[in-house]
């Protein structure tokens, strides 16, 4: 989801299942900076507990050798298993 989303989807309860901390929840962008600010605004500002960055992102994934399984999810969100999530912001993650 793209990082302007991240809060609105936090308090609307999108992401109630990992908000205690009985999930870990890896955040992962194109290069690891907006998912590093994600993580920021997760834990400081809404109170997650277990959230980490997955630093160098989906590009040190593919830098690696690892492959992507593209997709689409219900309602029509991005998908990019194996190293990414589209995070919509026309950045090539997906």
């Amino acid at each position: 989801m793209p990082l302007e989303e991240l809060s609105l989807a936090a308090r609307s309860g999108q992401l109630d299942a990992y908000r205690s901390g009985s999930r870990d929840l890896a955040v992962v962008c194109s290069s690891g900076q907006r998912s590093a600010q994600a993580v920021v605004r997760l834990t400081k500002v809404l109170g997650f507990e277990k959230v980490v960055n997955v630093s160098g992102g989906v590009q040190q994934w593919v830098a690696a050798g690892y492959e992507l399984e593209t997709g689409t999810l219900p309602g029509g969100a991005a998908l990019a298993r194996g190293g990414g999530g589209g995070c919509g912001s026309g950045c090539g993650c997906h």
